[in-house]
This record gives structure tokens, C-alpha cells and sequence, in this order.
């Protein structure tokens, strides 16, 4: 496999923010996210390679580029087959498996993933990436492997996060921002302030060239302004059919008004504090 462009296009935000539809969008763009992927998109690969809330005890952590080495050897094309890469990988299966990382399939999952680094099969594509929402806790360690990243990061509404139902980032990464909060929805709103607020402090300096954070809501009420400017901020260039295509992807049902649904006066003013941070305003 390769691609014109070496530079990956990587899409992260927290469980529930819409990064789905993004991934749909680059897909059907012509953008290669990987050969291991579940229904919401996700990149599985990434997954078992980094998602190891055991391993990982910085949110500025660096020392993952072994497993960097192996995610993009296989995204390329190449095989991994030397018996350093094939322990790296049973160490991350075991490691899962161990500690049930995934729940409902506890040593499923991580034995299918595995398997799959060595089924390969040929790919055409011009650009690659992937889409996994736990790409925004290893940031840095993508900036400084590929200094010319696309990355989007992806939001949506706190208070839709919190009456959202995935709260799994909550539970895998609160002890590298510190949150202690007994309450799981207070918990999850300072989550929210902390994982955004660091993703947008590391882009900022790189925002429009290497950073885009895209909202959930444009998405949904401005579809084609919206994946426009998605498109171009990738450097991918589609037909016209295929740029309508894209333009209906979005759900204009999933709008930042959910949470109206729920009682939430008793996460007030904090709510309304995060919101504000973040250009959003609580009904």
C-alpha cells in the first residue's frame, strides 16, 4: 500500500461528540481509516495498541512510540510479522484481556484484534488516517511523530455528553486530569473541561493548518459549510456528486438540545460554567 500523502488525518474528542459522522465523511472521501474498524468507525487497531489506561500515567506520555511504530507499519501496508512487534501486541491483548478493558468481551475482542495485524489484504487510497476517539489523550505524541498532522477534534454540548450514555474515556483517563468527583455526572462535566481544554491549548498554536476543532452542532445545522471546511482543512478533493454525498451524512435529529430532556438543576452552575467556556449556552 501507498499513498500520495503521507500525512495522516486523525479524528478524536470524547465518546459520544459525533466523531462518527466525521469518519463517514473522510471515508467516503476516499481517505483510508483503517481495516479493523467497529460499527461507530473507530480504528481498532489504535484501540488495543493505546488504549491501556494501566499503561499510560502521563497525559504528556512519549514513551509510546513502539506502539506508534507498529499502528502505522500496519496502516501502511506493511507486515508485522518480527517476534518484537508480535510480544508488544500479545503484552497489549494480555493486558486487556487482564484487566477488561472492554467488558462485554472481555477476551474476545482483544484476541480478534490481534489476529487481525496479520491478516492483510490490498488497499487503494490516496490518504490515510483513522478515527478514534482516545486519539486526543496521545496528541503530543502524534504532533511530534507527524509535525504536518491533520487533526479534528471533535465537541459537542457537555451537558450532551453527560446524559449521553459513553462515559468509558471518564472512567479510563480521570486519573490523568486528577477528578476525584464522587457524583459521575459532575464528574464527567469536569472530564469535559479538562480533556477539551488540554486539546485545544496543544492545537491552538497549529489551529487551521494542523488543529481543526469542529462542533457537533455545525455539523448538523450548516452540513455543507461545515464538512467544506473539513474537506479543504484535509486537502482532499472530491467531484460534486460525491461532495452532495458528503453533505448528507450529518443528522440534522442529533442537535445540541438532548439534554433539555434531563433534569439537570442540580448540576448547576457548573453546567452553565462549562458551557460558557466552550461557546455554548445551557436552555
Amino acid at each position: 500500500m501507498r499513498f500520495s500523502n503521507a500525512v495522516p488525518i486523525v479524528v478524536g474528542g470524547l465518546g459520544g461528540s459525533g466523531t462518527r459522522a466525521v469518519a463517514q465523511v473522510l471515508q467516503q472521501a476516499g481517505v483510508y481509516i483503517g481495516s479493523c474498524l467497529n460499527e461507530p468507525l473507530d480504528n481498532l487497531w489504535f484501540t488495543l495498541l493505546f488504549r491501556r489506561p494501566a499503561r499510560v500515567k502521563s497525559p504528556n506520555d512519549l514513551t509510546l512510540n513502539d506502539c506508534l511504530d507498529v499502528f502505522e507499519k500496519r496502516m501502511l501496508g506493511n507486515p508485522v510479522w518480527n517476534a518484537s512487534e508480535r510480544n508488544l501486541l500479545r503484552r497489549c491483548a494480555l493486558e486487556f484481556a487482564i484487566n477488561g478493558y472492554v467488558r462485554n468481551e472481555r477476551f474476545g475482542f482483544p484476541y480478534r484484534v490481534y489476529r487481525s495485524f496479520f491478516q492483510h489484504r490490498d488497499v487503494t487510497a490516496e490518504r490515510w488516517g483513522w478515527k478514534e476517539p482516545n486519539a486526543h489523550v496521545f496528541l503530543p505524541l502524534l504532533q511530534n511523530r507527524y509535525p504536518n498532522l491533520r487533526y479534528i477534534h471533535v465537541m459537542r454540548h457537555p451537558l450532551d455528553i453527560v446524559f449521553g450514555k459513553n462515559h468509558l474515556q471518564l472512567r479510563n483517563w480521570k486519573h490523568l486530569f486528577n477528578i476525584d468527583e464522587p457524583d459521575a455526572k459532575r464528574a464527567m462535566l469536569l472530564y469535559y473541561k479538562a480533556a477539551n481544554k488540554r486539546a485545544i491549548d496543544i492545537g491552538k498554536p497549529h489551529e487551521n493548518k494542523n488543529f481543526l476543532l469542529l462542533k457537533h452542532e455545525d455539523l448538523c445545522h450548516q452540513p455543507v459549510e461545515t464538512i467544506d471546511k473539513l474537506l479543504a482543512f484535509c486537502s482532499l478533493n472530491v467531484d460534486d456528486a460525491t461532495r452532495q454525498t458528503l453533505h448528507a451524512i450529518p443528522s440534522r435529529e442529533k442537535v445540541n438540545t438532548d439534554y433539555a430532556r434531563h433534569d439537570y438543576t442540580s448540576l448547576m452552575p457548573l453546567a452553565n460554567d462549562v458551557a460558557t467556556q466552550f461557546g455554548y449556552t445551557v436552555a
